[in-house]
């Protein structure tokens, strides 16, 4: 059996994915055309260095994510489907209140 890579960035990916769908649905609220949009996104990711600094971690890891699914175990699988299920009702829940 291949060696386990984990889900650390794979699940690092779908957390940033998203954020950023939060972001831009609350840019694009009353936006007028997409250049607002990108600049509103802009502003805010200029504004929250924390939000640089995880879409940065994320983008770096990526190109780990075909090694990570390639051999999942039946547990891995579980875990990473049960994390990507909380992030996209977190980001619901986010663009909900938005």
């Amino acid at each position: 059996m291949a060696e386990l890579k984990g889900i650390t960035d794979t699940v690092e990916l779908f957390d940033a994915a998203g954020e950023i769908a939060v972001l831009v649905y609350k840019a694009q609220k009353g936006a007028a055309n997409p250049g607002e949009v990108g600049t509103r996104v802009a502003a805010y990711i200029m504004a929250h260095p924390e939000t640089i600094a995880k879409l940065k971690s994320a983008a770096d890891g990526i190109s780990e994510v075909p090694a990570e699914i390639k051999d999942l175990s039946l547990v891995e699988i579980l875990e990473l489907m049960s994390k990507a299920g909380a992030i996209a009702a977190k980001s619901a829940a986010a663009i909900k209140e938005a």
